[in-house]
C-alpha cells in the first residue's frame, strides 16, 4: 500500500504492484465471494507507470463450487460445472500494440476452441479500442453474467471511463447452476516471457519501456451486483 497522495485516485491510499525481472513477478489479492453469484460487476481504478510494459496476466473474475477449483488450469478446458475464468487483460498482440496494450477479455468456458498445440489457452475477445494510456488513472468496469443451464445466454462486458467498450453475448459459460462467479482476482502477474515481448518491442521502435520493472496502481475497487459506474469527484478535492 502506498499513502502518497500525489499517487492515490483519491482519498489517501492505492494498492502498488511492482514486478521485478529477475526476483518476482508480481502479485494480486483474492476477494472471495461467498457461495457466488450469477451476475456480478468489479469496478476499479488502474494506472500504468510512465515505462510500463506488457503483462501477462491482469484482473480476473472466477468460479468453481470447490475454493480454489479455478487456480491453476491454465491450458485445460473446463467440463462446464468445475471452473470458468475471464481475465481483461492488457493485449500486446505479438508487438502490434503498444506496450501496455489494448484491453481484452481472456477467457476459459466449456465450449472454447483448443490451440494448435492440443491444449485449451484462454479465447480472446476484442473490444472497440480499448487503448491504454500509461501514466494516467483509467476506470474499468467488468460484468459477467452466468447463462442459464441449457441457454447460450451468458454475457461479459467492458467499460472504460464509462463507456461501453465492449459487450459479448451468447456465451455458455456452465451446465450446471453450481457454477457461480465467486472470486475476484485482482492481479498484475509479469513473466520473464512479457517482459521479454517488451524488450524486442522497445528495441524494435525505440521507445521507452522498462524492461527490469512492471508497476501499476489500484484504487476505488468495488465488487457489487450491480453497475457502478465511475466514481464522482468533486472539483478541487
Amino acid at each position: 500500500m502506498t499513502s502518497d497522495p500525489n499517487v492515490a485516485f483519491y482519498g489517501a491510499h492505492a494498492c502498488r504492484v511492482t514486478a521485478t525481472r529477475g526476483r518476482d513477478d508480481g502479485g494480486g489479492l483474492i476477494k472471495w465471494l461467498g457461495e457466488g453469484h450469477d451476475e456480478i460487476y468489479a469496478r476499479f481504478y488502474v494506472r500504468f507507470a510512465e515505462d510500463a510494459g506488457y503483462a501477462h496476466h491482469f484482473v480476473h473474475i472466477n468460479g468453481s463450487p470447490e475454493r480454489w477449483g479455478s487456480f491453476g488450469k491454465a491450458g485445460t478446458r473446463p467440463e462446464g460445472d468445475d471452473f470458468f475464468t475471464t481475465g481483461i487483460e492488457p493485449w500486446f498482440d505479438w508487438g502490434k500494440n503498444a506496450a501496455p496494450g489494448r484491453w481484452m477479455f481472456y477467457t476459459y468456458w466449456h465450449e472454447m476452441k483448443g490451440s494448435r498445440d492440443g491444449k485449451f489457452w484462454g479465447n480472446g475477445f476484442h473490444p472497440e479500442g480499448g487503448v491504454i494510456r500509461r501514466g494516467q488513472w483509467i476506470c474499468m468496469e467488468v460484468r459477467v453474467r452466468m447463462n442459464t443451464p441449457g441457454r447460450a445466454d451468458g454475457e461479459q462486458s467492458v467499460w472504460q471511463d464509462g463507456k461501453l467498450i465492449g459487450h459479448f453475448t451468447g456465451i455458455n459459460w456452465r451446465t450446471s447452476e453450481k457454477l457461480k462467479a465467486n472470486v475476484f482476482w485482482l492481479m498484475s502477474y509479469v513473466t520473464e516471457r512479457a517482459f521479454g515481448h517488451t524488450e524486442r518491442y522497445a528495441e524494435r521502435h525505440g521507445v521507452k519501456a522498462s524492461t527490469r520493472t512492471h508497476t501499476v496502481w489500484f484504487d476505488q475497487i468495488v465488487v457489487a451486483t450491480a453497475y457502478v459506474g465511475p466514481l464522482r469527484v468533486a472539483e478541487g478535492m
